[in-house]
């Protein structure tokens, strides 16, 4: 019986991402996609970067990511968004082109050592109890934290509805739907 490390579910980005980042740091990892053809397939939108994106492509690309170095390899179009405005709105974004984008990421996927694909759909997971250790406790997976319970009712301290704010100011809340009246 062959036995992982780390199993990740999905070759999209995260699952490639996830994947990589666990073989390269030396564990054993199971990527398990519905067809390794589908790895690093993008459906829709090529585009990688962007506000919201382009913050996490570079984040991962700190950190060793294989995203941001298969878009300056399959990239076909390399702009700056909102560059008429504040630098704070700024952002790269760049066009793949989608074949060589996915063609580029199985190849990674496949020369990575400690990675194997399985091809098929994960319909169950299933975590073995550990047969020493402390009582409850699970293969792969952080024991549970046991949580004190809340009281039940009103809280302790009723809040004011007009306390100072942090800052010193007066604030009062407002009903759902309008609008907050500062004093």
């Amino acid at each position: 019986m062959i036995t992982y490390d780390i199993l990740v579910i999905g070759g999209g980005h995260a699952g490639i991402e996830a994947a990589l980042a666990a073989a390269r740091r030396g564990c054993c990892t199971l990527l398990v996609s519905h067809e390794f053809a589908g790895i690093g397939v993008m459906p829709c939108n090529p585009a990688i970067g962007g506000l919201g994106k382009g913050h996490l492509v570079k984040e991962l690309d700190v950190l060793g990511g294989e995203m941001g170095r298969a878009i300056d390899a399959t990239g076909i179009q390399f702009r700056v968004l909102n560059r008429r405005k504040g630098p704070a709105v700024q952002a790269p974004r760049a066009q793949a082109d989608k074949s060589l984008y996915s063609k580029y990421m199985q190849k990674v996927i496949q020369d990575q050592q400690g990675l194997e694909v399985l091809e098929g759909d994960v319909v169950d997971l299933l975590v073995d109890r550990v047969a020493s250790g402390p009582p409850g406790g699970f293969r792969g997976l952080a024991p549970p934290q046991r949580r004190p319970r809340r009281p039940r009712g009103p809280p302790a301290q009723a809040q004011d509805r007009n306390a100072a704010a942090p800052a010193g100011r007066k604030h009062r809340l407002c009903a759902p739907g309008r609008a907050a009246r500062r004093p």
